[in-house]
């Protein structure tokens, strides 16, 4: 199944690309992308019963792929760009590193009996 959904993703990316170019392709959000289409697909099935699909499987090659150039014209890519995460916080200026503020219970414990730690 993951083949065939990464499959399906390629020739959708590939007629986004033909119809909206490279850059805008290279700066959509694959979640977004996959998510719009999730939502749709119910929706058109109800709308355009599978029965009426025959045209997909007898057409020829060349007219399947100018329908979905086609079609992929119309995508509001605007929409589905990702966002990209802002630079990061510089990491705040540590004090000191020679203070020590944790001490370890078997230390503790060694402490109080009285035993001294090995040299």
């Amino acid at each position: 199944m993951s083949v065939v959904a990464g499959n399906a993703l390629a020739v959708l990316k590939g007629n986004l690309r033909a119809a909206h170019g490279d850059e805008m392709v290279n700066e959509l959000s694959d979640f977004a992308l996959v998510d719009e289409v999730a939502a749709i697909y119910p929706g058109m099935m109800m709308a355009v019963p599978p029965g009426q699909w025959i045209f997909v499987r007898q057409g020829s090659v060349t007219a399947v792929a100018a329908m979905m150039t086609e079609l992929a014209a119309q995508v509001p890519v605007e929409r589905m760009l990702r966002s990209r995460r802002g630079p990061k916080k510089p990491r705040p200026k540590r004090s000191s590193g020679k203070r020590v503020h944790h001490v370890s219970n078997k230390k503790l414990l060694d402490q109080a009996r009285g035993k001294h730690p090995p040299n």
